[in-house]
C-alpha cells in the first residue's frame, strides 16, 4: 500500500508482515543460527516469511546478539 507523501501519511515499511516474534520462536532462531542454518531453512522450520525471517537476523545481529554470517557492506 503507498501513500501519498503530501497528506502527510506515514508510509509503514513492510506494514504486510508479521513482525512479532515469541520468545520461543526467538530462542530456537538464535539456537539455528548458532548450528549454522541457512535463513531459508530456518524460516521453514519456525514456519515464518522469509522475509520477516531475514529482518529477525537484522535486528540480532544490530543488537550484536548473534554473529554477522553474511557480508552486508563492503570492507
Amino acid at each position: 500500500m503507498y501513500y501519498d507523501t503530501n497528506k502527510g501519511k506515514p508510509y509503514i515499511v513492510f506494514e504486510d508482515k508479521n513482525l512479532d516474534f515469541t520468545q520461543k520462536e526467538v530462542r530456537i532462531f538464535d539456537r539455528l543460527i548458532e548450528r549454522g542454518f541457512s535463513l531459508p531453512e530456518i524460516a521453514r522450520r519456525i514456519r515464518r516469511n522469509r522475509l520477516e525471517v531475514l529482518l529477525l537476523y537484522l535486528d540480532r545481529v544490530e543488537k550484536e546478539i548473534v554473529d554477522p554470517i553474511y557480508k552486508l557492506t563492503k570492507s
